[in-house]
């Protein structure tokens, strides 16, 4: 019997579906709302007039996500707190442009 046409079915890589599925997105929503939260409470901390450890709050966020989400969500937070770092706290404020 011919078994070349069942390995080619099985070379085929299958997206994961379902619960499956649902797991990894909650795992990329996760790192969304860790940045969220970091940033909001950066904001509230530079509200108040505290010394902002927002590059902290930020780093842990990412952290949580990689300990959590995996490699896929940690660069997604990482990528995301970048930006947010340099739109909110990085001089002039609320441009990516250092400088």
């Amino acid at each position: 019997m011919n078994q070349s046409g069942s390995d080619a079915n099985e070379s085929v890589t299958h997206r994961p579906s379902g619960p499956l599925r649902r797991i990894q997105l909650q795992h990329y929503a996760l790192a969304i709302l860790s940045v969220g939260v970091a940033l909001g409470a950066s904001l509230v901390l530079e509200h108040f007039h505290f010394r902002v450890p927002s590059a902290l709050l930020l780093l842990f966020a990412v952290a949580i996500s990689s300990w959590y989400g995996g490699p896929g969500p940690a660069l997604s937070a990482f990528i995301l707190s970048t930006i947010i770092f340099y739109w909110y706290f990085t001089e002039p404020v609320r441009t990516i442009y250092p400088g």
